[in-house]
Parts: C-alpha cells; structure tokens; sequence
C-alpha cells in the first residue's frame, strides 16, 4: 500500500525543558495525512496558514533520522530552506512540525491549549550556562592521554567531522530530490573546503543553509527591559561608559542580538545619538549619549527603549570584525573552520544571516589574530 505524504503539527504550545530535556508543552496536534506528492514550499505555507494564527514567528521540525533533542530543525517556506523539508517528507513520508508563537494565548476559535510565547532559542539560551571554550596552548608539553587540552580539541574536530558528514549527507538527499523535480542538481554540489583560493569570493551566493538547532553556548545577561518584547533593552538614563568608542560598540552587541538596526545620526568622541532604522515607519527607539558635565563618564542622557518594528534577518552591524571577535574562541581551537559552519553557527546563534564573501573575510581574519599574518603579509 502507497502511502501519501503526512504532516503533523504540534501548534498553539510553548518550548519548555523538563530536566534538562527540551519538550513541546500544550497546544493542540492536526494531521495532515492527503499532502500531494509534488508538494511544495508554497504548499506547505498553506498548511501552516490554514491553523488560524497571526503571531506564528518560527516553525520548526523534527529529522526523523535522529534523536528529538538533537533533531529540531528550522523549517523555512524560501525553496533553499525548505527543500530540507521536502527531501525528508517524501522519503519517510511523515514529519512532524512545531510552531513557535509571539504572544502567550492562543486564538478562541482555535480551541483550548496552553499558548506560549517560548521562543525555541530563548529557552536555550536560559540553560546551565557552558564553560567558555578552552585556549588551546600548542606549545605545552605531553602526550595525548595527560594532556586535557589536545584531547579537548580532538574531541571539537571529530564533532566538525561528524556535522560535515551529516551536510555532505543532506546534499546527497536534495540532489536526489532536485533530480525527481526535474531541476539542476548541480547547485547542491559538496565544498568540502568552504570558499578555496581558487573560487571568486564576489559570484559566491548567500545559501539559507539554517542546519540543526543546538544550544548555543554563553552565559545569561541580565539587561534592563524597556520596549516591546524580545527587545530587551541594555540602556537606561544615567547609564555610563568609558568612551563614545565603547558605547558604540554595546549598541553594536545590542543591534545584532535583537536583530534591529540602529543609525547614527550623531557621531563623534563627544556625543553620539541614533535611532531605529524604521523610525520613518513610526517605530519611537531612539539613544542619546554624550559626556557628563564635570566628569569623567560618557552617560547614556535620553533613551526611549520601545520597538514597534520587527526583527530583521540581516543588519549592516555584522561586520567581518565582530564575525572575528565572535568565532574567536572557536578559531582557537580550529582556525581552519569552514566558511559554511561559520554562516550556519551565526544564524543558529543570532538569527542573522551573513555571506560566504564576509564569513571567508572573517576567517582569514580570525586565522590572524590566532596564528599571526601568513609569510607573504609579513614580507
């Protein structure tokens, strides 16, 4: 017996952890058993649009080759993002999808549950703070079984191994599945290195390859909230800092967590002031910054902490310095880190997308603060 395609979907509900265990509380579960064999992105929107919902800001599903809690995956409706999906769909032939929701209710005329806002990367990142990646000392004496570190960074390669082979095994899948639509598989080739010396950086595209989500790792920050939700504010009146330098860069960290951009419409050693990029589509966030009459402390003097505008997928503060600062602990420990798990770790971890051309910049950037400008710098 044929079966057909099936989609079930978890909706209305909360992620949530339960000793340490990721679980989906709440909500109500519909089965979509007559999905069409030439589904589509299209199509799949549709099934999610079909729930009722207006507050629906992730969808998520689950690789049913794997374990749940390393098998959550970001479902996008963009072709590049969703073949994933659709590649798995049609070989196991049922997949289950979870909704994640902005507000903590759910519509009347969906029924009873328990909404939530539970964002899936929040509550990750709410987990038993990680330590921090360990320096790798390349010059300390011992072998391998006396010393913690090299067997540290044996064990962080293996893993970069195992989610290269788990990438090249998806490529695998969507060329198979590029081949039954009639398209051109060739765009799903494997680059085992990443960018090599050999391509041009500028005819590379930025490929919506999200991957597995993991617990990104970090501590939890404590900030002021002042704003709409999922816009906590890191500023209040009275606030000081070193330095307009130093000021700007925590706006920097605070642009590329919320995913906001902010512009400087002020900007010098003395006074710095911005607001949000949407401030022409009413959105009222706006800082203001200069140095504290008879001191010596640069203050944070107006601030108006609320947006009204919403997330955005990129921002012009990612630049391939910050790109650097952030992978440095990782370049530490693999300065040879491909371009393709840099663009998939900053999406994972920030919710932004960055492309191959800056992720290459930023790694040969990366590689020098490591192990020094190569021979031909230097010369």
């Amino acid at each position: 017996m044929h079966l057909k395609p099936c989609i079930i979907v978890h909706h209305g509900g909360e992620w949530d952890q339960d000793e340490g265990q990721l679980i989906y509380n709440g909500g109500r579960v519909n089965t979509f058993d007559d999905i069409p064999e030439d589904v589509d992105s299209v199509y799949v929107k549709q099934v999610i649009d079909s729930l009722g919902y207006k507050d629906i800001v992730k969808v998520h599903f689950l690789d049913p080759k794997k374990d749940f809690q390393c098998s959550i995956r970001f479902l996008g409706f963009e072709n590049s993002s969703c073949d994933p999906f659709l590649s798995l769909l049609l070989e196991f032939r049922v997949i289950e999808v979870y909704t994640e929701h902005e507000h903590a209710h759910v519509p009347s005329h969906i029924g009873i549950g328990v909404g939530g806002h539970g964002s899936f990367v929040e509550l990750l990142n709410s987990g038993v703070p990680r330590s921090t990646d360990p320096f790798i000392d390349y010059n300390t004496e011992g072998s391998d079984e006396d010393d913690a570190e090299i067997v540290n960074a044996r064990t962080r390669l293996n893993e970069e191994k195992q989610k290269e082979k788990s990438y090249e095994d998806e490529l695998v899948m969507l060329r198979k599945l590029a081949e039954s639509k009639g398209t051109d598989p060739s765009r799903y080739a494997c680059d085992s290195d990443g960018l090599s010396g050999t391509d041009n950086p500028y005819e590379s595209s930025d490929k919506d390859d999200y991957g597995y989500l993991v617990q990104p790792v970090g501590n939890k920050k404590n900030t002021v909230k002042g704003g709409s939700e999922g816009s906590a504010s890191k500023f209040f009146v009275g606030h000081s800092f070193e330095n307009s330098v130093t000021f700007k860069k925590v706006v920097t960290d605070y642009c590329i967590q919320t995913g906001r951009d902010i512009h400087f419409s002020r900007n010098d050693k003395n006074r710095v002031g911005g607001h949000c990029k949407s401030k022409d589509k009413g959105c009222p966030w706006r800082i203001w910054a200069s140095w504290e009459r008879g001191k010596r402390n640069f203050m944070d003097k107006t601030h108006v902490g609320e947006h009204t505008c919403g997330k955005e997928p990129t921002s012009k503060r990612v630049t391939t310095s910050w790109v650097a600062r952030f992978f440095q602990s990782k370049f530490k420990v693999n300065p040879y880190m491909k371009v393709h798990d840099i663009i998939e770790t900053v999406w994972l971890e920030k919710g932004l997308k960055v492309s191959r051309y800056l992720a290459f910049i930023a790694r040969k950037l990366g590689q020098k603060l490591i192990i020094g400008p190569s021979k031909e710098e230097k010369n």
